[in-house]
């Protein structure tokens, strides 16, 4: 069964959510994909605190025991916080992806990018359609 937290948006690659928390977006992996790449082993982030983030950029990379998969910013934004706790048990991107597992808080600089990413009922569907096809 794959998890569908109601509370986010998600990018239209269905790699990435996003939930607004006023002026700061908070970014993490899906379910669907954390489940793809497997269990991850370390991350790298490509942006240091501060930096422009622009949508479509390369976010980080996570390392797993499969393979090193690139995540992409679903929004632009400046960089204002990352996830500490994923550096020292990676495992929570698999665990905990829509709660303690999130990557990287970016203050919103674009508000009309959110009208370009699904509402968690059209990622539902996206995904249930990826899957009637496979």
């Amino acid at each position: 069964m794959r998890k569908v937290d109601l509370d986010m948006l998600y990018d239209t690659d269905l790699n990435t959510w996003v939930k607004i928390s006023g002026e700061t977006v908070i970014i993490g992996i899906t379910d669907w994909t954390q489940n793809i790449i497997g269990n991850v082993k370390f991350i790298y982030l490509s942006s240091l605190i501060n930096d422009m983030i622009i949508r479509n950029m390369l976010l980080c990379e996570l390392e797993s025991d499969k393979a090193t998969t690139e995540i992409t910013s679903p929004i632009s934004g400046v960089l204002i916080n990352f996830n500490p706790l994923i550096f020292d048990s990676p495992s929570l991107i698999n665990k905990e992806c829509y709660t303690s597992g999130w990557i990287v808080k970016l203050k919103l600089i674009e508000n009309s990018q959110l009208d370009q990413l699904l509402p968690a009922e059209k990622y539902k569907e996206a995904i249930d359609s990826f899957f009637k096809k496979s």
